[in-house]
Order: structure tokens, then sequence, then C-alpha cells
């Protein structure tokens, strides 16, 4: 049973198809149909998905709608695209909302789809190289690691301004400012409102001052006619011993009570002292500190923030030169380590290039190439750069594969590709791989896609017959036409059905004796 598999691929307004709802087995699945029924739009649907474009020619005249479901493992994963206001299509992945670019990147590591003239395996020189390491099992940790810390380090370089003339300018303008803060030596981050706050105070006092001293001496002056004075009298003259005695003894609570305030009174105007040059003073440092503070952000909390944050880059700086030394120590060696991984690394991927392209070039004859050839171009202080090269006929210089193999041609260099690396935790799609081919080789193209859905899922759009009798799962794409609309349905078929579809695919008719007869040896050969 296949790790990965494409359990479920559902489409709503794919064009003519109205709507589709198709359910894979874990082996070998294919799709089949007449010339033009639809077919491809259905690995159109996929595609679309898993995150690529739709090119508007999946669309019809109502909502788009294209789902998959995948089994990784013991997990599911879902994708899906639709419709939106304004022409846009929106995906989710597992039911959340996503980019067209988050679903690309999860498909890559599930399914992989060859189309007649466009791979998405072999769209990217990456993509070479990855199917090299995965055929030879290397392994660039090493490389990797080597260059994630020369990075770290170049990183650190640069956060000292670089060449040394610069980190003294950045030292001399980090001291300025040092200085500018130092210069004022702000006390804490509530110093300015404390001062504008006794600035405030003082000078209420001093507008007031004559009003409250005159007020104390009417309240509680050394004249016998102070307030307080001839309350204490008044209050003595009330008699004791009376029902109205507990008054007396409030009111004389409330004279002694007053007194303390009229005395507290007098203790704060006597201790302010209205120098003009204490006030001049306040004025001077609530204007220093308000200046210092614009300059670092607005108030003294960023002052504050910033002075510890330039005493300590100023730190590093002043030690940057015994830190560097020790960096370029570092990066001396690392370099060293990484030109020796890097050829290392080129000889093993050169090796395993080599390697890879006999082995795919060995299943050509198998895939009706027999006089092909590949090779694969390594380039790069690593081997990170492959180009894959192919002839389709002797004597013909060799190029770019995706440019000189035609579309039945790329199809089936994809399929001895498969052959070589296949792997149970992917899933293969093969676009009507059997273009230009027929008789036996279509038989052995047959046998190749069952060899290989024995180790990996694979869903074929084909034309032969030979490779729909292997299937394990038969779909058939049917388009009807009247006189005012094409509608097209897909169906998976069994038994009987199998018969009649395979007998068209033989003979382009479903009832010819013969055709049925052959259809029918061809389902129990298989």
């Amino acid at each position: 049973m296949p790790r990965t598999q494409l359990c479920a691929l559902h489409a709503v307004g794919l064009g003519p198809i109205d709507e589709a709802r198709l359910e894979f087995s874990p082996g070998l699945n294919v799709l089949t149909g007449e010339t033009g029924a639809g077919k491809t739009l259905l690995i159109g649907a996929l595609t679309l998905c898993l995150g690529e474009s739709d090119g508007r020619s999946l669309r019809g005249a109502g909502e788009l709608r294209a789902a998959a479901v995948f089994l990784d493992g013991a997990e599911e994963v879902a994708f899906a695209r639709e419709s939106a206001p304004g022409g846009r299509l929106r995906g989710t992945l597992d039911g959340l909302a996503t980019s067209a670019e988050a679903l690309r990147s999860r498909a890559s590591e599930l399914i992989v789809i060859h189309g007649q003239h466009d791979s998405l395996r072999l769209r990217h020189r990456s993509e070479i190289v990855k199917l090299v390491d995965e055929f030879a099992r290397i392994n660039d940790s090493e490389l990797r690691g080597i260059r994630s810390r020369v990075s770290e380090l170049m990183n650190q370089r640069d956060q000292f301004g670089g060449d040394s003339a610069q980190r003294v300018r950045e030292m001399e303008f980090l001291r300025f400012q040092l200085a500018d803060i130092e210069q004022v030596a702000p006390t804490s981050p509530e110093e300015l409102s404390d001062v504008l706050d006794r600035l405030s105070q003082l000078t209420a006092l001093r507008e007031h001052y004559e009003v409250i001293s005159e007020s104390i001496e009417l309240l509680d002056g050394d004249s016998d006619d102070s307030v307080l004075s001839q309350w204490a009298r008044a209050v003595h003259r009330l008699p004791s011993g009376v029902p109205t005695e507990h008054i007396k003894e409030a009111l004389e609570e409330l004279a002694r009570d007053a007194r303390e305030q009229v005395g507290e009174l007098r203790r704060q105007i006597d201790g302010v002292d209205f120098d003009p040059q204490i006030m001049e003073s306040l004025e001077q440092r609530a204007g220093t500190l308000q200046t210092l503070a614009r300059k670092f952000g607005g108030n003294l909390s960023d002052v504050f923030t910033q002075w510890t944050e330039i005493a300590k880059s100023l730190e590093v700086h002043e030690n940057a030169s015994d830190f560097l030394a020790t960096v370029d120590i570092e990066l001396a060696g690392l370099k060293t380590r990484e030109a020796a991984a890097a050829q290392k690394l080129l000889e093993e991927r050169s090796a395993a290039a080599a390697d890879f392209a006999h082995s795919v070039q060995g299943n050509f004859e198998r895939v009706a190439l027999k006089a092909a050839t590949i090779s694969i171009v390594v380039a790069g202080d690593d081997g990170s750069s492959m180009d894959m090269l192919f002839s389709p006929n002797p004597g013909r210089a060799a190029g770019a594969l995706q440019s000189l193999a035609s579309g039945g041609e790329l199809s089936r260099v994809l399929l001895a590709i498969s052959l070589v690396t296949v792997s149970d935790n992917v899933v293969a799609v093969f676009d009507e791989i059997d273009a230009g081919v027929g008789g036996s080789v279509a038989e052995q193209i047959g046998d190749c896609l069952f060899e290989l859905a024995q180790r990996q899922q694979v869903i074929v759009v084909t034309h032969l017959a030979s490779i729909a009798a292997r299937a394990d799962r038969h779909f058939v794409v049917e388009k009807r036409t009247d006189l005012l609309e094409t509608s097209t349905t897909v169906s998976e078929i069994n038994s009987e059905q199998r018969v009649d579809e395979i007998s068209r695919m033989l003979a382009g008719s479903a009832q010819m004796h013969e055709s049925r007869e052959l259809a029918r040896r061809l389902l129990e050969r298989s």
C-alpha cells in the first residue's frame, strides 16, 4: 500500500463538466475517452486545486471549484480552489484559507504531474539535483551547515558597519549620542514631570503668598481679634454640665483641628524658597530635559532605553577588533572546509548524475525510446546546477530535454525516470504518455506503468487499450452534444462496461465481435 495516495478528486463547473467525482485506487488508475471528451480537463482540475494557474480555459459559465484529498501516511490533506468575486481564485488547505504558493509547496511533497509538454518535476534545475541526490542518497547537510554558519558570521560582521572606516564613524556617532545624554544626566524617567510639578507649585505659591499670609494672620495671628482666638473665647463661655455640653466639646475639637491646619499652612509657606535663581534653575532644567527627550523619541523613558542600548552598542564596537579577529579566524577555517565539502559533493554528484542517466537510459527501450540518449551536465562548485540533455535519435545534437523531446517522448522519458526513482511517498500522474506509440510498444509501456503501480499510486490519461486493461480502477470521460449544449460526464466502469470501452479503444467500436474478444483477453491477462 503506497504511503501517499490521491484519494478523491471533485470538480464543479469545469468547462463542459458540470460536476465530477472520482475516487482512486492505491494502484494503477486510468482515464480514457474519445479525443476531445475532456480527459485532460480533469488533470487541469487537479493542478488547479494544487495551486497552478487555470489559464481561464477550465472555467464554465458558472462557479468553478476543484478539490483533492490526499492520504499522507495516516494524515488526510485537503486542497481546494474556487472562483471568487472579481474572477479571482480562492484557495484553502485543510479548510483554512491560503495562497496558491502555499498550495504548490505542500503539493510538491505529495505528487508529480507529467504533462505532454511540461513536467512539474523537471521545471527547475533544483528538481534535477533533488532527483540525483535522492537516487544516490547524497547528503549535503554538512555543506549547508557550513554555509549557514558562514552566513551567520558575515551578518555579525555587518552589524559593526562593514569596514573599519565605517565602524569608526559609527563609534564616533555613538559617543556623540552618549555625551549628549550624560551631559544632561537625567536622574530618572520621571525627572521632567517632577521638575515641572515643582515649578508649577512654586509659581502658584509665589503668586498667592501675600493672600495666604494675611489669611493665616486673620485665622490665628498674634492678635486677640484673630478668628480662632474669638472662637475659643466664645466656646469657653458656653456652660458646662448642661445637655448641650457635648456640643461645646465638639466645638473645642474643631478649634484644635483648625489651629493644626493653620499651623501646617504656615509651615509650608515658611519653608518655601522663592529665590529667583532657584526658579530660573528649575525652568532651565525643564527646558534641557525636554530638548533631550525630543532628540531621543519624545519622553525620558525613551532616553533611558536608548542610553542603555547606546552604551552597550559602543562597548561592543570598542571590543570589535578582538571579536572580528576571532570571526575572521573562524571564517577562514570555514571557507577551507566549505571548499573541501563542495568539491566532495561535486564529485559525488557528478558520479551520481552519470549513474542516474545510465539507469534512466537503460529503460528507454522499454518506453519506446530505443534510439534516444540522455545525459546530465553538472555545474557549480558543489554540483548544485544540473541540466538534463536529450537526443531523440543518433546524429542529432543533444539539447534541453523539454525543448527537444516531443510531448509523447517527454512523457516516456519521465516514465523511465519514474522507474528509476519510484517511491511510495509520491503520486505519479501521466497525461497521454502513449502519444505516437502502439502495438508491442504500447504493451511495454503498460507493463512499465503496472510495475510502477506496485510501488506507488499511478494515474494515467491514455488512448491505449493495453494500458487501460491493466488498471485497478478505470474512469471514462464521455461527451454528449445536442442542438443546445454540450455536456461531459465522468464515471467509473467495471466488468462489461470495461469490455465495451477497451473494445472501442481497439477498433473504434464497442460492438465488433473481434475487438470485444480481444478486449476480454486483455482484461483476463491483466
